[in-house]
């Protein structure tokens, strides 16, 4: 009986939060070491008694000599001949895996094999370290450490064959617009409103966050701005002496105290002091912000609408020299590296502005952290957390910049020919079409990319898992009808996403024309947390409404646009691989996709069962997911006639039966629990059974009075969400033969997957790309056994995953050569997915975006029919 539950430690992983441990700890935090002393001590030794207890707790399998080896190598440079300033580390460990090109820096190949028995690695071994490196720490960072005065390298990552590639044009299909902006952009946004006092603010809490989760993230941010700002402004005048000699001259006393008061100079200090040391007291957050207000000068209050406005919001973007280029932040790294450089060297260093100026960049690191998602833990759950963090810190941006960040992440300077984008449709029409005057804009200017936006349903699940703290059952979430005002399961859900789908049906109807911009709808987010049946009503309804307005324009003798495509985030998120691919069935089905749709992620469609099952060892899932699971299994099998043997059929119809009792409090079998799922699929027999929130009939003993129940039984709910034990290694065969169906009915539906390899990666917790299932999705060698479904790439959240999606096809060819493929055979199997993402894009011709607002169809759309 498996009882384990197997996992794999990046070994990429484990030495790149060794690396960072100085930088991103909280232990590092509040013993704010400026140097790593071989000698252990007392700063050093304390921090890795940290460091220790933390990496061994998350890394099994690694022993204490091994780890102390890796220390010694990363920490101290391997010698241990002398303290190390934490510049210098940066810097050693950054130009292992870097070396000059031109006017900036590439990754080099690895030192030659030092056995004639060893294989010899590519570059492709460093561009996976430095992506395991760039989720540890922020990539401008270890660019600007190792840059010089007047020269800031930028990162060449690509090779000539794939960077030749990309120049044919490629596609960007599953992009969603709100974490499009690069975190060097955020970072400038939030400094400007940290120094705005009149900028409001959200709650910056998060389970599992940092920084009590959360609830000290702002005074850290604040603090981290007054250090910053202190710093630059030093290093801006030209002062000789150290930092301590400018906080009590004249330049920086004396106009502080004109300015705003000796309260306000004493508070900045004290602030510092605060800062230097790790240690806060509690204050108010409003009188800091005022006195960083006092420091930087009056905000800037227009919102930017490119990038380049984006960072010149940060308040010290005109206080360093720019003749290196790049960035304020990058700019105010390196400066303040050649200073405490020089100190160093001339035998006075500077141990304040050291310590503020290491702390300031530990704030930065861990709010980086605090934005892009963290390794190892599976399941969108954890994802979601990281989504709603950027969502708090970004606040309302202007569409149209969204769109210019967009482009830019996406490599409009690497071939990039067609962008779309994800956002959620508003409840105001008006906001809506404020997205669609954003691409109909930048289309104008811009012909190129094409550009499409695709407006998507967000699943949640309520009951307090957003915020960490799960009600035991689910109770109280969006399934649960003792948590929802209707009465009904998801019946708030329901009503909630019924006011932004009439929107959305209302623009896409009475404006027509709007069509060739919003060309497709998607469901997206919490998987697990709603049905399809549920969001199955209101997909339909703007398909109707979008098809009336095409009537329309066909009726005027214009120029019709594509049909509306759909696409659904499915079978990325399961515990039990049964319940991946039922719940890619049930998208396929009860939304009819066909031709030209696709499916983002599925990538249970591409597991290998055996290699799932050893991995998942044995599961805990709750009896409603094993009952539909078995049921949908039982379905598919007896509609088709054949490919399952009688024995696993009585076996499914023997746990039905035992698990529905325990459900239901009445034996049911497979086809009883059938005929609830199609009852769930009919809107006449949901609006009789009172969904979402009307007066239902008393429930009686037939199959509409089991409707009822479901809706509406709190404690039938309850009963479904208790969990059970299943042997994820006796269902294998059965996973194998479902799969292989439900490949080809996929296939035979002509939809394409949306594959984003990063988000896989972490969201699947694959350990590398080698690993990941697209390889049996699309094999890059012909296997008999496995027919190639149509792929395309993807980026998904560039913030939260630090992903482009020119990088995503680099690291996809290194992972392709890694695996054993010749150059030649990963060049053609890439270039096969890059002309995939082209056929199956949804944007349209820019000319056919102009003047979308210039037709109205005067007939007012329908209402929902729930």
């Amino acid at each position: 009986m498996a009882l384990h539950r197997a996992s794999q430690l990046p070994f990429d992983h484990l030495l790149s939060e060794l690396i960072a441990y100085p930088l991103a700890s909280e232990a590092a935090f509040t013993n704010p070491v400026t140097h790593l002393d071989p000698s252990m001590s007392a700063p050093t030794a304390s921090l890795w008694r940290s460091a220790e207890s933390d990496l061994l707790s998350s890394a099994p399998g690694i022993s204490l000599d091994e780890l102390i080896a890796m220390r010694d190598l990363c920490w101290f440079g391997g010698g241990g001949n002398g303290v190390l300033s934490l510049q210098d580390q940066l810097r050693a460990t950054t130009n292992e895996l870097l070396t000059a090109s031109g006017g900036g820096v590439r990754l080099h190949r690895p030192a030659p094999p030092t056995s004639p028995y060893s294989i010899s690695p590519g570059n492709g071994h460093h561009r996976q370290s430095w992506r395991w490196r760039s989720l540890a720490l922020p990539t401008d960072l270890l660019l600007a450490v190792v840059g010089t005065a007047d020269w800031l390298p930028h990162l060449d990552f690509f090779s000539p064959s794939v960077r030749h590639l990309l120049r044919a044009g490629f596609a960007e299909t599953h992009l969603h617009v709100g974490a499009s902006l690069s975190f060097p952009a955020v970072w400038a946004m939030t400094m400007a409103r940290v120094a705005d006092p009149a900028a409001e603010i959200r709650d910056l809490r998060a389970p599992g966050a940092v920084a009590s989760e959360g609830q000290d993230l702002m005074g850290r941010l604040v603090r981290a701005a007054l250090g910053r700002t202190v710093l630059s402004g030093f290093r801006a005048c030209g002062e000789r002496g150290s930092l301590a000699d400018y906080l009590h001259g004249e330049r920086f006393r004396g106009r502080i105290m004109r300015a705003a008061g000796a309260t306000t100079f004493s508070l900045i200090l004290t602030a510092l002091q605060e800062l230097a040391s790790g240690v806060f007291a509690e204050a108010a957050i409003a009188p800091l912000r005022a006195a960083l207000s006092a420091l930087s000068g009056p905000p800037a209050r227009s919102r930017p609408l490119d990038l380049a406005a984006v960072h010149d919001l940060d308040p010290v973007e005109s206080w360093l020299p720019r003749g290196s280029g790049g960035t304020a932040e990058q700019r105010f790294v390196g400066e303040m590296c050649r200073y405490l450089d020089l100190r160093a060297r001339g035998g006075q260093p500077d141990d304040l502005a050291a310590r503020l100026f290491w702390q300031t960049v530990r704030v930065r690191t861990q709010f980086y952290r605090h934005l892009t998602q963290r390794p190892l833990t599976p399941g969108l759950a954890w994802f979601i957390r990281f989504y709603s963090r950027m969502s708090a810190v970004r606040g309302s941006v202007d569409p149209r910049l969204m769109v210019a960040a967009a482009r830019d992440t996406s490599g409009t300077d690497l071939g990039l020919a067609s962008l779309e984008m994800r956002t959620s449709p508003e409840r105001d029409v008006d906001e809506i079409r404020s997205w669609i005057k954003a691409v109909t804009e930048r289309a104008a200017r811009d012909p190129e990319p094409k550009l499409a936006l695709v407006f998507h349903f967000v699943k949640y699940r309520g009951g307090g898992a957003e915020k960490g703290r799960p009600a035991a059952l689910g109770a109280g979430g969006e399934a649960d009808p003792a948590g929802n005002p209707t009465g009904r399961r998801y019946g708030r859900f329901f009503t909630g996403q019924q006011a932004t789908a009439m929107s959305l049906a209302k623009v896409l109807q009475r404006w027509p024309r709007t069509q060739f911009v919003v060309r497709a709808l998607d469901i997206c987010s919490d998987e697990l947390a709603v049905p399809t049946w549920v969001l199955r009503p209101l997909v339909r309804h703007v398909r109707q409404a979008a098809g009336d307005g095409s009537r329309y324009l066909r009726y005027r003798g214009e120029a019709e646009p594509p049909p509306l495509q759909t696409t659904v985030h499915v079978g990325e998120d399961f515990t039990h691989l049964l319940t991946g691919l039922r719940n890619i069935d049930d998208a396929v089905q009860l939304l009819d996709l066909g031709e030209g749709d696709r499916l983002g992620h599925a990538v249970a469609l591409g597991v290998d069962p055996a290699v799932w099952a050893a991995k998942a060892g044995r599961i805990a899932m709750p009896v409603e997911d094993r009952v539909l699971d078995l049921a949908w299994e039982w379905g598919w099998w007896t509609r088709r006639g054949s490919g399952c043997d009688a024995a696993r059929l009585a076996y499914i119809e023997r746990q039905v039966k035992d698990l529905t009792h325990r459900w239901f409090a009445e034996t049911l079998g497979p086809l009883d629990v059938l005929h609830l799922q199609a009852d769930l699929a009919d809107e006449d027999k949901l609006r009789a059974a009172g969904f979402p929130n009307s007066s239902a009939p008393a429930p009686r003993a037939d199959g509409q009075g089991r409707l009822v129940r479901y809706l509406q039984d709190s404690q039938l709910f309850r009963r479904g969400r208790t969990a059970i034990w299943v042997e994820a290694a006796e269902e294998v065969e059965a996973a194998a033969r479902l799969q292989e169906g439900v490949r080809a009915e996929v296939a035979g539906r002509s939809l394409a997957i949306e594959i984003n390899p990063t988000s896989n990666l972490l969201i699947g917790d694959l350990g590398d790309l080698v690993r990941h299932p697209l390889w049996r999705l699309r094999p890059p060698r012909p296997r008999a056994d496995l027919p190639p479904l149509a792929i395309t790439v993807g980026s998904d959240d560039p913030l939260v995953f630090d992903s482009r999606l020119p990088e995503e096809y680099q690291l996809l060819l290194d992972a392709l050569v890694m695996a054993g493929l010749t150059d030649s055979e990963a060049m053609s199997w890439l270039d096969g997915v890059r002309r995939t993402g082209m056929e199956r894009q949804f944007a349209v011709e820019a000319g056919q975006v102009q003047e979308v607002f210039g037709l109205t169809n005067p007939r007012p759309p329908e209402p929902p029919a729930l």
